[in-house]
C-alpha cells in the first residue's frame, strides 16, 4: 500500500496467492523495493513454505518475485540493506536452525552469494 502524505491511499496491491508473509520491507538505492517473508504459492497444492523475495518498482508495483529453499518451511526473517547496495537477510528452516545471506548488489536472483548456518541447540 503507497500512501500519501494526507493519508489518503495511492497504492493498494497484493499478491493473491495461498499463503503469503512479509517479514521485511527494504527499499533500495535506487527507489525500488524488496518484500521478504515466505509463501507456498510456489507449486498448486504445497503445505509447507520457501523463502519469497518480491521485486517492487518504486510506484509500488510488483515487478517479479523469487523463492529460494526446499520447501522446508523457510523464511526470510529480517534484512538490511548494506552501503554497497547488497542486501543481508536472515531466515530460519525448522529442524536446521537459521541462516543469514547476502543477496546481490542488483538483486537479479533470488540465489544469496553467500549463505552459512547457525545450527539452533
Amino acid at each position: 500500500m503507497k500512501i500519501a502524505q494526507d493519508g489518503n491511499s495511492l497504492l493498494e496491491q497484493s499478491c493473491k496467492r495461498d499463503f503469503d508473509v512479509a517479514n521485511a520491507l527494504i527499499q533500495l538505492n535506487n527507489g525500488n523495493f524488496c518484500l521478504l517473508g515466505a509463501s507456498n504459492s510456489y507449486r498448486s497444492g504445497a503445505r509447507a513454505t520457501k523463502a519469497l523475495l518480491i521485486r517492487a518498482g518504486s510506484d509500488g508495483r510488483m515487478t517479479s518475485s523469487s523463492y529460494w529453499g526446499g520447501g522446508n518451511d523457510e523464511t526470510w526473517e529480517a534484512a538490511t540493506l548494506l552501503h554497497d547496495g547488497r542486501v543481508v537477510v536472515v531466515g530460519k528452516e525448522p529442524g536446521k536452525g537459521a541462516f543469514i545471506g547476502c543477496l546481490p548488489s542488483r538483486i537479479k536472483t533470488i540465489l544469496p552469494s553467500w549463505v552459512f548456518g547457525i545450527k539452533m541447540q
